[in-house]
């Protein structure tokens, strides 16, 4: 090994073992688990405010919010292809940068004006923007990149249920109106829809049909 190789090496060993770092990682951490995690935030359709995370967890477990519970593994999955590039991300320069304070500060704003408005998907928002402002303060505009995928990916944590009505069901619409076949007049019909057999007739009937005058044999005229 070089000797060049060996002095990056310890560059990239390094940077990872800087004492500072690792304490303003922490207390970045306590600050979003205080301030998401405690703080009464929405009330909703409740007479008790929750946290952002209470209400994460609420529609993340709760039976009559199904469509979400798919939120509860996004994250692991965002950690996980976070971890499953670790040694990419090792060789990653860290240049902390100034822009990031003012991720953080419209982070702070924005759950600010969540709080005063009572809407939960703002403090969601809130969130996600502190996450991505805290990583390009402590760790810079490099590493935001490498972790683009994933901190983009953990917006599918969030509960946007207006999206049901922009996104979902026009959606749905258009897959019912794919899936429903046309008939000869060039309309739409229901995919359980048949068309009903033609009643059957009996001989008698037939009979009466062709020859009117045969429903009377066999009856016996009086004569005046």
């Amino acid at each position: 090994m070089s000797e060049k190789q060996e002095e990056g090496g310890g560059e990239v060993r390094s940077q990872w073992q800087d004492r500072a770092l690792w304490v303003e990682v922490a207390v970045a951490f306590a600050v979003v688990i205080g301030l998401y995690g405690f703080i009464p935030y929405n009330f909703g359709f409740e007479s008790k405010a929750r946290s952002v995370f209470e209400m994460l967890q609420r529609f993340w477990t709760d039976p009559s919010t199904a469509d979400w519970h798919h939120g509860m593994i996004v994250p692991l999955i965002s950690v996980g292809l976070i971890l499953h590039r670790a040694k990419e991300l090792e060789k990653v320069v860290i240049q902390p940068s100034g822009w990031g304070v003012l991720g953080v500060v419209a982070a702070l704003a924005l759950f600010w004006v969540g709080y005063k408005i009572d809407i939960t998907i703002v403090g969601f928002l809130s969130l996600q923007m502190m996450i991505g402002g805290l990583i390009l303060w402590l760790f810079g505009g490099e590493m935001l990149k490498a972790v683009a995928f994933p901190y983009a990916f953990l917006m599918f944590a969030y509960p946007f249920y207006f999206l049901d009505t922009i996104v979902a069901f026009p959606l749905r619409a258009k897959g019912k109106r794919r899936s429903c076949p046309k008939n000869k007049k060039g309309t739409q019909t229901s995919g359980t829809h048949k068309e009903k057999p033609p009643l059957s007739t009996s001989p008698h009937q037939k009979a009466t049909k062709s020859n009117p005058q045969s429903s009377f044999a066999g009856i016996e005229i009086p004569q005046s």
